[in-house]
């Protein structure tokens, strides 16, 4: 069967051995097109070999730029380099089963996930919803099959910190708007489209679009493009990343200081701080003392069927990494860059915020936070070899 091999070879110093993710910018297509391949190319396909035999996890990523996820076990990600072989077949030749992995699911009112089969999150959007001012993840199942995420402080009801609502991108104070808060007197984020939603065997994603208006409507103060993506990960070591471009609209906007921001998660009552939960900084601030505190990431960890706990990364080129961090009564937690000073924006200008929310079973030790943060934030560098078309 003809097919395109592409060689691959990866630098993985900087990548700790939990075993990991790898993106590669690489556009298959026109690879195979320097390989004199004429044919369509079938990228639901794609398959990725090391040189013992073995397969990898891989996927190749659909939508506004090309790429390819690559699934790396412990004892790959464990060496200095690996070779890797990128195998394209040809459109006209019989598809192969697909393992199972992780799937969005769109409705008219949210985007189901499910990973292996089971229910991992649903992330509610349809801001036509008179109750649904901003979207928001609930819920999020836990390492141990318990939603990890709370709808507010008193579920079911519109007293106290109501708008605390699972896992949320919001800010409480920009120039013109409050899309935290939720209510008549605040701003309402628009949903507009999603440009691309992908399932498949390695991982699931979603691009959305969407706009921050002002609180009176006359305006729109920001937009945002925000990406999701879930790897298809054992339940003990699950994670969420958001990928996002905020770019502000046609006249100055301020996101004014507030810890009330960015991205935030609104754990169980049954895991919170005085019922066995512990806040854990990566400075080793604890508990009350992460508030405001700088920190590369913050977990939340305690009972919940068992112990599990919630991490929240912040990559190195976000806006005033390390960043000060949100803990709102050691229940609602998050980063928040502009908790202590305000940040100006000119017309037209955009910035990227990349987090990874992970999931993890244990506390933060056992969930071992630091070494997936490094994960994270490693740098993996790759060299992609001359195609050959395999007749």
């Amino acid at each position: 069967m003809p097919s395109v091999h592409i060689p691959v070879e990866l630098d993985l110093r900087a990548l700790p051995a939990v075993g990991a993710e790898v993106e590669l910018d690489v556009d298959l297509r026109l690879l195979a097109e320097h390989a004199g391949v004429a044919a369509p190319l079938d990228l639901a396909r794609v398959a990725a070999l090391l040189p013992d035999g073995r397969r990898l996890a891989v996927q190749a990523r659909t939508g506004e730029a090309a790429g390819v996820a690559l699934g790396l076990p412990a004892d790959v990600a464990a060496r200095d380099t690996a070779s890797v072989t990128l195998i394209l077949a040809e459109e006209t030749t019989r598809r192969l089963p697909q393992p199972p992995g992780v799937i969005f699911s769109q409705t008219p009112d949210r985007v189901e996930i499910t990973l292996a089969g089971a229910p991992f999150a649903t992330y509610r959007y349809n801001t036509t919803d008179p109750e649904l001012p901003r979207p928001y993840f609930h819920p999020i199942v836990g390492p141990t099959g318990v939603a990890i995420t709370q709808d507010g402080e008193k579920p079911g009801t519109k007293e106290a910190h109501f708008h605390h609502t699972g896992l949320v991108l919001a800010h409480q104070n920009f120039t013109g708007g409050n899309n935290w808060q939720i209510g008549p007197t605040f701003s309402r984020m628009r949903h507009l489209a999603f440009d691309a939603m992908q399932s498949g065997p390695l991982q699931g994603r979603f691009i959305q679009r969407l706009e921050w208006p002002s609180a009176a409507g006359d305006r729109v103060v920001f937009r945002e493009t925000r990406a999701v993506s879930v790897p298809a990960r054992e339940a003990s070591r699950r994670c969420l990343d958001v990928d996002t471009t905020i770019t502000c609209g046609d006249q100055p906007a301020t996101w004014n200081a507030t810890p009330y921001h960015l991205l935030a998660i609104r754990v169980p009552d049954a895991m919170v701080v005085g019922k066995g939960g512990v806040i854990t900084n990566s400075e080793g601030q604890k508990d009350a003392a992460t508030a405001g505190a700088p920190a590369r990431w913050l977990d939340f960890s305690g009972p919940l069927g068992g112990m599990a706990g919630v991490a929240i990364f912040d990559h190195p080129e976000n806006l005033r990494h390390p960043t000060p961090w949100l803990n709102f009564e050691n229940e609602t937690v998050g980063a928040a860059p502009t908790y202590k000073e305000p940040y100006a924006w000119n017309p037209g200008e955009a910035r990227r915020f990349r987090y990874r929310v992970y999931f993890h079973t244990g506390d933060v030790k056992a969930g071992r936070v630091a070494e997936e943060y490094a994960a994270y934030t490693a740098a993996v560098r790759s060299r992609i070899g001359a195609p050959t078309r395999i007749a």
